[in-house]
């Protein structure tokens, strides 16, 4: 699935949705390949049909958690560790 979304970082900055990092942020939080691409196809969906102008971060990060918990919930709960170490982690 091809998504156009725009993602607001925390800084304000907009970015293109980028598949791949999302789909590698998954997989460093215990998801096999395949939970990942699984999850993908769900939030992919779940972004194209938002109408708004964008996506934050934190919207984002929920979706895919939430998403996981439904399959994977050990990688759920990774994902969120992860995505707090990497939060904590960045200059503010």
């Amino acid at each position: 699935m091809f998504v156009t979304a725009k993602i607001q970082k925390k800084d304000g900055n907009l970015e293109n949705y980028d598949r791949t990092k999302l789909l590698l942020s998954m997989i460093r939080a215990q998801a096999t390949p395949d939970q990942a691409e699984q999850a993908l196809s769900q939030v992919e969906s779940w972004l194209t049909s938002q109408q708004a102008e964008f996506i934050t971060t934190g919207d984002l990060h929920n979706k895919v958690a939430e998403v996981l918990k439904s399959f994977a919930p050990h990688a759920a709960q990774g994902y969120e560790i992860y995505r707090k170490s990497k939060a904590q982690s960045q200059p503010q």
